[in-house]
């Protein structure tokens, strides 16, 4: 297996620059996720690492070997990448049985015919498919059929793994099972994998680390933990998971751990501190916020009296849209709150994340 590292990767089409400069390092073994709304270039760059786009400039190397350097007019061909893709319309071939979707990229290297069963018979019962070779894809379900795509990518053990949103045709409780499973296969066989989508859910769950892409741009890098509850910017904390973002302001030669909250009359006190003086916005997850009971302390920090203006039930916990001064909050409790109720909540300060206003959003 092998590492991954882009360096500079370009690519337009036609006056649209789809990737700007961009720079990569996945780990040998390592699940990667690129993360990021449709159109931010997590494709292209996928594509770009299999061979099926040429960028305009850049670096693409796996390990020691290097599969693209536009200065060094270096550009391996795609069947020679030894990548395993996995599409996201599976493209598995109607013609063609269980054995021998799988078995064909064998055939294509004019591996015999003994070994070549002997490796589609290996790969089937890694997927769970064995007893199924002789099917054709349309007395498969969704998901039988996506994972004759996988056992296919696996065939002829790849150097790497690439996977552009091949849950996306299945519905939510299969593909929830899908993506266990698959994050276990993958740490089973440590192959190198990127994984493409756009779902937050299937990236947090998934992933060892995740990049999150936003117009060709890297937003930020990390461990789920830290993308979830240390967004490097508002962008990234909008995208996600759910988030309160309220709009501020540092006065000049002012703490900038007390920022001024538009419409409330007071300071809100954050840690860390806000990066800059002048304009900021403060996001807060809902699970961050705390509902207290009438008489609350008042040296609790961030206390504001807020009123409940609508409510949901969401099976582990109720959702409450509460009025805060000019803003409106989403809040989340396991207690039923009636419509109207007035509440204390906090907004702890080490909850609340501070960022300069971003003119690119």
């Amino acid at each position: 297996m092998s590492d991954l590292t882009l360096t500079g990767l370009a690519k337009s089409f036609g006056d649209n620059t789809v990737l700007h400069d961009l720079d990569l390092h996945v780990n040998n073994g390592e699940l990667f996720t690129l993360l990021g709304p449709s159109g931010c270039g997590k494709s292209t760059t996928l594509w770009s690492i299999a061979g099926l786009h040429s960028p305009d400039g850049g670096r693409i190397a796996f390990g020691d070997r290097v599969v693209f350097d536009a200065g060094g007019r270096i550009d391996v061909p795609p069947e020679k990448r030894n990548c395993g893709v996995v599409f996201q319309s599976y493209a598995v071939w109607p013609h063609l049985t269980v054995h021998d979707n799988v078995g064909y990229p064998l055939k294509l290297r004019k591996v015999s015919r003994r070994e070549r069963t002997r490796r589609v018979q290996e790969v089937l019962e890694l997927v769970e498919l064995s007893g199924l070779e002789d099917r054709y894809p349309h007395e498969l379900s969704g998901g039988q059929q996506q994972r004759v795509a996988l056992a296919r990518a696996l065939a002829h053990p790849p150097d790497l793994l690439l996977l552009d949103e091949p849950f996306s045709n299945l519905d939510a409780k299969l593909r929830e099972r899908a993506r266990d499973w698959l994050k276990i296969l993958q740490r089973r066989i440590s192959v190198t994998t990127v994984f493409v989508t756009h779902d937050q859910d299937e990236a947090l769950s998934m992933s060892d680390r995740i990049m999150v892409m936003d117009h060709g741009r890297v937003r930020q890098v990390g461990t789920p933990e830290e993308i979830y509850h240390e967004p490097a910017d508002e962008f990234v904390a909008d995208f996600i998971g759910t988030v309160n973002v309220l709009g501020g302001h540092v006065a000049p030669g002012t703490d900038r751990s007390q920022v001024w909250v538009e419409g409330l009359g007071r300071p809100l006190a954050v840690s860390p501190p806000a990066p800059l003086e002048g304009d900021a916005r403060l996001a807060i997850r809902p699970e961050r916020i705390i509902v207290h009971p009438a008489g609350a302390p008042a040296t609790t920090a961030n206390l504001v009296t807020v009123k409940v203006r609508s409510q949901a039930f969401l099976g582990d916990h109720y959702r409450y849209v509460v009025a805060l001064g000019d803003h409106e909050l989403i809040v989340r409790s396991m207690t039923r709150i009636d419509h109207g109720t007035e509440l204390t909540v906090e907004l702890p300060p080490e909850a609340i994340r501070a960022y300069v206003t971003d003119g690119r959003r």
